[in-house]
């Protein structure tokens, strides 16, 4: 019985992940204009300036920015394409970045074709999922309550990489719509661009970063498109935070990898991983806990138990913080009080425990003049 239970769950998950992604999210609006009208001479316009690690190369109305060898781990961030605004009349100086397009290897990709791409990834993910786990798995198996049991597991599947596809697409919209603020200095040979922090944490361009020997906390990852982070050795833990009435709260699920990137394979192997053996931990302890999903089963569609066991895989957990900020401070830090903490991160994170982010600029440079 317990080998017949542990496989057909197995086994049941690649029958539901197959339309995982089939119902597409809500179509999001896509980013707008948020640049105010440009005052003044553009100064900037017609020149190149760079460093060790960055170079802007500005035109009347767009700036490439690329990032040096050290920076470009990730394909999608080699070279980054913003329209820009400016005001030269006004002391300090100001310019304001929107992006409108990330380089890859070869390509560019817009919001819209960045959004294609990981809707494309996700779907291939799910099929990816069922034929890694088919080549493993016996599926020539019966059981009394196989389509209730089918039916739960299918269902957590589906929500898991729904909710993946849905964290990713909102922060798309949310990383093309938000502005990258700048003060600037010219000279005759330099550019100093000093980023401002915005005083809202939920704009995609305030990253605050905390870091660790043994774990770092970042919100807003702009480059790899990720709300709230928390890594650890044993993986990345990610959610959208809500900020009200002095708390920050996150719903946070196991990070299964870049949706943005071809990681199709590496996806589909840790989430596969992470339901088949969150389903054979059932069966590690005593028989009463098949027995406890077994009545359950007897008089509702569900199973609460099933259902936890796989939620400690990939189910969300409640993180939330008290939180001060003190904007005035250079860098601005935002400091984190827990209240709650996920059993995912209870080897590094302790309730009442505190930790202070350091405001992190994403393109703060002082370049030199090239051309």
């Amino acid at each position: 019985m317990r080998k017949i239970f542990v496989t057909f769950i197995a086994f049941l998950i690649l029958c539901g992940c197959d339309n995982a992604t089939e119902n597409e999210a809500e179509k999001s609006t896509g980013p707008t204009t948020n640049l105010t009208e440009s005052s003044g001479d553009n100064e900037l316009t017609g020149k190149t300036f760079s460093n060790d690690s960055v170079k802007y190369e500005f035109g009347d109305s767009t700036v490439t920015v690329s990032k040096g060898e050290s920076s470009r781990a990730i394909n999608w961030s080699d070279i980054t394409d913003f329209n820009y605004s400016f005001d030269s009349e006004s002391n300090p100086k100001t310019i304001d970045f929107q992006l409108e397009q990330v380089w890859g290897t070869e390509t560019a990709a817009n919001y819209e074709k960045q959004l294609a791409t990981a809707k494309a990834n996700y779907k291939a993910t799910a099929a990816a999922v069922i034929a890694t786990l088919e080549t493993t798995l016996d599926s020539s198996l019966e059981s009394t309550y196989s389509d209730k049991i089918k039916n739960i597991v299918t269902a957590k599947a589906q929500d898991y990489i729904d909710e993946q596809e849905k964290i990713l697409s909102d922060y798309l919209e949310t990383k093309y719509n938000s502005l990258i603020k700048f003060n600037y200095q010219l000279t005759d040979t330099t550019l100093t661009l000093t980023e401002q922090f915005q005083n809202n944490l939920t704009d995609a361009s305030s990253r605050f970063i905390y870091k660790s020997d043994n774990y770092s906390i970042t919100l807003n990852d702009y480059d790899h498109v990720i709300p709230f982070k928390v890594e650890i050795s044993d993986g990345i833990f990610v959610g959208v935070p809500t900020v009200a009435d002095g708390k920050i709260s996150v719903q946070i699920y196991p990070y299964p990898g870049n949706a943005l990137e071809d990681e199709i394979s590496e996806m589909a192997t840790s989430i596969s991983e992470k339901i088949t053996n969150a389903c054979s931990s059932v069966l590690s302890g005593n028989s009463d806990t098949i027995t406890k999903i077994t009545a359950e089963l007897t008089i509702s569609d569900t199973s609460e138990t099933l259902e936890e066991y796989i939620d400690t895989a990939i189910g969300e957990q409640l993180l939330e913080a008290s939180y001060t900020l003190d904007a005035t401070a250079s860098p601005a830090k935002l400091t984190l009080t827990f209240t709650a903490v996920p059993k995912y991160l209870e080897s590094v994170l302790t309730k009442d425990s505190s930790v202070t982010l350091e405001y992190t600029p994403l393109l703060q440079a002082t370049v030199n003049l090239k051309k």
